[in-house]
């Protein structure tokens, strides 16, 4: 029996602890786990059973030389570790967004097209088995041919005394397009069977600025609400990144339709009396999947409205950690792994995506109007 392939995780938050656990679901042994803080890289590394806590990636990883390298840390930290991957010959994972670039993220995608090893990009919602029941029902033409697409989330995940950290600085891949667009992007490619060709929007700050109360490893921390004592006493830092947007996406189907698709997502909305939804219009009726990433789906036509239960065989291979986001975390590293093994794998969003979400990203927030993502060029 051949050795298990061995890994090692860079970034101790909350994407170092999904990897971590995603890559063992796999098979795959994860040697390492590396971050700047040694008393945090510690705690997680213990918590989660992994041999060595490393605060130097590069010497762990030319000691270890891991078949696969991780990615789990801010976007602004990968391109170095990308290029000592390439050193060693190492297949890799990395977070989404790519990068904090389209330039940066083409020249990753160029790097690792150009040495032939395996790469990743963890835009894991697509994974909800809810997306694939979606999928199969525009697929079956359950609603005929697709007229519109609507996506709504205004959703309270940050507040004015939420605490300042990394998601809210754009240069360190920071920012609403960057971590929730590209959600939404890989699950409408994954329904649709296409990518977008043509986009537009805007996006906005909620707030300039916000408290500090030290360094923010967990992006899970990121949403506690600090008391109006803590942020009196607080020292205060600006904010640049978006935290809500407008899009509009035109998709061709791979039957030649076309359509758009509006996307209007509000992070810090204090309440809204309609709940996220995504609904898919069609000529003889209409998808309404209500939720933000795992959705409860029914169809709406002139028989009325018909609630739609997923088929348990869409579970099939889709172990339930009782951890929703853990779920498709494991399901996505293991098409991954099974690609890297030489295995039979369904396919897995790559650089290739992350490298489009960021042309994509770059569009919206300039807004500038209309943009062929085809060829670069507006239209």
């Amino acid at each position: 029996m051949s050795a298990p392939l061995r890994a090692v995780v860079i970034g101790a938050g909350w994407a170092g602890e999904g990897h971590t656990i995603g890559l063992r679901s796999a098979g795959v042994e994860v040697a390492a786990i590396c971050a700047r803080n040694v008393i945090v890289v510690k705690e997680v590394a213990d918590r989660l059973q992994v041999p060595v806590a490393s605060i130097d990636w590069r010497a762990t990883l030319r000691e270890l030389k891991p078949d696969i390298i991780s990615l789990a840390t801010p976007a602004v930290l990968r391109e170095d570790v990308i290029q000592e991957a390439l050193a060693l010959g190492a297949h890799i994972v990395c977070e989404k967004p790519l990068a904090v670039s389209a330039t940066e993220a083409q020249r990753m995608l160029n790097a690792v097209e150009d040495i032939g090893i395996k790469h990743a990009y963890a835009a894991t919602q697509a994974y909800d088995p809810t997306t694939s029941w979606i999928q199969e029902l525009v697929q079956s033409e359950a609603i005929g041919r697709i007229k519109a697409v609507e996506i709504s989330a205004f959703v309270p995940m940050f507040h004015s005394n939420s605490p300042w950290t990394w998601t809210f600085d754009l240069s360190l891949g920071g920012g609403a397009l960057h971590n929730v667009l590209t959600h939404f992007l890989g699950i409408l490619s994954k329904v649709f069977g296409s990518d977008p060709i043509r986009v537009m929007g805007e996006s906005r700050l909620g707030r300039e600025k916000a408290p500090v109360i030290g360094e923010i490893h967990d992006w899970r921390q990121s949403f506690a609400i600090l008391s109006d004592e803590e942020v009196a006493a607080a020292e205060w830092k600006s904010v640049d990144a978006d935290s809500s947007f407008n899009a509009i996406l035109e998709y061709r189907t791979p039957s030649g339709d076309s359509f758009t698709c509006t996307i209007q997502f509000d992070a810090m909305m204090p309440f809204s009396p309609t709940a996220p939804y995504f609904r898919i219009y069609g000529e003889r009726g209409t998808i309404d999947a209500k939720g933000i990433f795992s959705y409860d789906v029914s169809i709406v036509n002139h028989e009325g409205t018909i609630t739609k239960t997923m088929p348990d065989r869409l579970l099939e291979g889709y172990a339930d950690t009782g951890n929703g986001e853990q779920n498709k975390w494991n399901a996505f590293f293991r098409e991954f792994v099974r690609d890297v093994k030489g295995e039979a794998y369904q396919p897995y969003p790559t650089f290739r995506e992350g490298y489009r979400d960021q042309r994509i990203i770059e569009v919206i927030r300039s807004g500038s109007g209309w943009t062929s993502i085809l060829t670069g060029n507006d239209s």
